[in-house]
């Protein structure tokens, strides 16, 4: 039964060894592999028949009395056959390696891709995102490129090999021994270097990681460097990343370098070697000089193949490094887990929090500390509070991004710890105080993640958020490419598009966080009048600096150090002169 890219991934990492793994990831019939090992055969078989038919040729030369001509004849037209069915066979294989290579990589970058979406947000909130885009696209590349060195060059350098070896044995088996010496010397020079090599691309894999992160920020940070004249400081950081990533990458060159030349040198001395040992056979007559350049010929086979398999060291080398960090994303455990959990059959909107507390990985004090609260379905409830109060902590958790420490939040009456938080929030509606949007057409914008909608809800939609104001000064209309984030949309305009996308969804609860910070006056009204009628009937969760924004709901709690203390209408908490007033005297 075929399995999924997932399933696949999940059974490959339960390995320990890289290759292993790799192995796994291809996951291939046996047949696969051995039709692959004879069509190699075929394609390779005019270089071996050549050999021959040269040795042949030289000894026909020396004696042509004793020479068959006519088997010369058929050997040489046998090694003309052979070598012409090269093209059909090598393209066969190449296109069956690529295809193995290519499926890998597109496997290892949904797995991927589709494990980052499964993550926490706690995980991604402490995570570096330059470093997870590096995971995604480079450790992916060199995992396929060890893929395909190893499908070409280890099988070109196996079955070379096992040539040299099986016809020498059968034809001359008095070389065979000298032969045999390579193994332990390239055995020695891979363990001497393997550790070096694999310590070397772990250094530098980290450091094309920390750049590439670099590089994000920079990109994100360039209006603010330019606002502050400071240009040269940012380039001057990003520049150190690159010159240890160029330190790094000369240090890993150098290794791999001496290994090679190590592996070459030693390598030439032992051809150098049966070189003479063979002069010595011919002169005895134990072999002819045609059988001399032949085995001296097997040889460089045999050299070239061994060699092939040592250069595949830092190969392997980095593949097994990318390996290993691709397991970081893939085997972290910090998932959202909602296989086998229940799916809402619909969702109300009630919410209720008992003695929830939640505490940040490494901090010495809670987040949020024992909050109990209902929310009733349909209602409004706002939060406020000082800078640091807990507020954004609070919204992570009621839409189940953080989960609690301690305590629990029931949906509808039923903990969230058994329900599916996909299917839930397909009921919820988010507009984030950073606003989100991406290179697309304004009405893909305000669509993001639906299907077709019905047209007379979309113009409902872009009329009560007040896009309407401005969408008929655009070009295209709602077809409009607003460029990267909005680049070129105003501050308000973001926030409204970000609002009808969250009531395009028709939810059954809405979550504000600070919805008309970066509008004026005259829009947050507009805004404002579209939220009351919208919010008829849903449960809505509000986080607000602004407190005029919130004049309307239903319930306000104010929060002081991940504390609930104090709760209740907006009037009410004025008339107490608490908290809540202090808050509200300071704004004005």
């Amino acid at each position: 039964m075929l399995r999924s890219p997932s399933e696949k991934i999940d059974a490959a990492y339960a390995a320990r060894s890289p290759l292993r793994i790799l192995a796994r990831l291809i996951d291939r019939r046996w047949w696969f592999y051995a039709a692959s090992a004879v069509i190699f055969i075929i394609k390779n078989s005019g270089i071996w028949l050549l050999a021959i038919f040269v040795a042949r040729l030289i000894d026909s030369l020396i004696t042509p009395t004793s020479t068959n001509f006519p088997m010369l004849i058929a050997l040489g037209a046998s090694t003309a056959v052979a070598i012409t069915l090269n093209i059909p066979a090598h393209t066969w294989f190449v296109v069956r390696l690529s295809e193995c290579s290519r499926s890998l990589e597109v496997d290892l970058r949904i797995g991927v891709a589709r494990r980052l979406q499964q993550l926490s947000i706690a995980y991604h909130q402490s995570s570096e995102s330059g470093r997870l885009q590096a995971k995604l696209l480079r450790d992916v590349e060199q995992t396929a490129l060890m893929a395909m060195e190893l499908g070409h060059s280890g099988a070109s350098a196996g079955i070379m090999l096992g040539f040299a070896i099986g016809y020498t044995a059968f034809t001359q088996p008095m070389m065979l021994g000298c032969f045999f010496l390579i193994g332990p010397v390239a055995i020695a020079l891979a363990r001497s270097f393997r550790g070096s090599i694999k310590a070397r691309n772990q250094v530098y894999r980290e450091r094309v990681e920390s750049m590439n992160s670099r590089v994000v920020e920079m990109v994100d940070m360039l209006p603010l460097a330019r606002a502050h004249g400071i240009e040269e400081v940012a380039l001057h950081e990003f520049t150190q990343r690159v010159a240890e990533v160029h330190r790094n990458g000369r240090m890993l060159d150098r290794i791999n370098a001496v290994f090679q030349s190590s592996a070459w040198v030693t390598f030439q001395i032992f051809s150098l070697a049966i070189l003479v040992l063979g002069y010595g056979f011919v002169r005895r007559g134990w072999m002819t000089p045609g059988d001399l350049v032949l085995y001296q010929t097997m040889f460089a086979y045999l050299l070239s193949s061994v060699n092939q398999l040592l250069n595949l060291q830092p190969v392997i080398a980095r593949g097994s490094e990318s390996i290993r960090s691709l397991g970081e994303v893939l085997l972290s455990p910090d998932l959202e887990h909602n296989a086998g959990k229940n799916s809402p059959a619909g969702v109300r909107g009630r919410i209720e929090l008992q003695d929830v507390q939640f505490t940040y990985r490494g901090a010495s004090y809670p987040a949020i500390a024992k909050v109990n609260l209902v929310i009733e379905a349909g209602r409004t409830v706002a939060f406020v509070g000082e800078s640091g109060s807990g507020k954004s902590t609070l919204i992570g958790l009621l839409i189940g991004f953080l989960r609690p420490s301690a305590g629990r939040i029931l949906l509808d009456g039923t903990d969230m710890e058994m329900i599916d938080m996909r299917a839930w929030r397909r009921h919820l509606a988010l507009v984030p105080q950073q606003i989100i949007l991406f290179n697309g057409s304004l009405r893909d914008n305000i669509l993001f993640g639906l299907g077709p909608v019905d047209e007379a809800w979309l113009e409902r939609v872009i009329g009560l958020t007040h896009v309407s104001d401005f969408v008929d000064d655009l070009p295209d209309g709602l077809e409009t490419i607003i460029g990267e984030r909005g680049a070129t949309l105003s501050g308000g305009q973001k926030q409204r598009i970000a609002m009808a996308r969250a009531l395009i969804r028709d939810p059954k609860v809405i979550v504000l966080d600070e919805p008309t910070s970066a509008l004026d006056a005259q829009s947050e009204r507009h805004v404002q009048a579209a939220l009351e009628a919208l919010t008829h009937g849903r449960t809505t969760i509000i986080v607000a600096h602004r407190l005029s924004t919130i004049r309307a709901a239903d319930v306000v709690c104010v929060l002081d150090h991940g504390r609930l203390i104090e709760s209740g209408s907006f009037d009410e908490l004025l008339a107490r002169d608490g908290p809540f007033a202090k808050l509200h005297a300071a704004a004005r």
